[in-house]
């Protein structure tokens, strides 16, 4: 299960199978860290597609947008992350091996 909130990082913990609760000794693992600014992210959802799992995500400012943009960078979107483990480590791609901040793949302003 991927789960977490908007301002604290995203979570994993293992579930039971059938999915119906956490599984016997399991502890939550941080899946995304934005390690500057906000931290705002959020609706995690991993999944695997052949050899790899992915893990899409919402990050960036979501609200006030009457009288203030975000910074560009710094807007609303949605990032994904791949690993060879559902456990991670996530990275944005393969030469990053440390940074989990995820690639942008759509960016919505309000």
């Amino acid at each position: 299960m991927t789960f977490g909130s908007f301002w604290g990082d995203l979570y994993q913990l293992a579930m039971s199978s059938p999915p119906t609760k956490v599984a016997a000794g399991a502890t939550s693992k941080q899946a995304i860290l934005q390690p500057a600014g906000s931290r705002a992210v959020e609706g995690g959802f991993a999944f695997q597609n052949g050899d790899f799992y992915y893990i899409f995500y919402s990050a960036g400012i979501c609200c006030g947008y009457d009288s203030n943009r975000p910074a560009a960078g710094k807007e609303y979107s949605v990032k994904v992350c791949r690993s060879s483990a559902v456990d991670g480590p996530y990275v944005s791609s393969p030469s990053q091996l440390i940074e989990r901040e995820g690639t942008q793949v759509l960016i919505g302003v309000g």
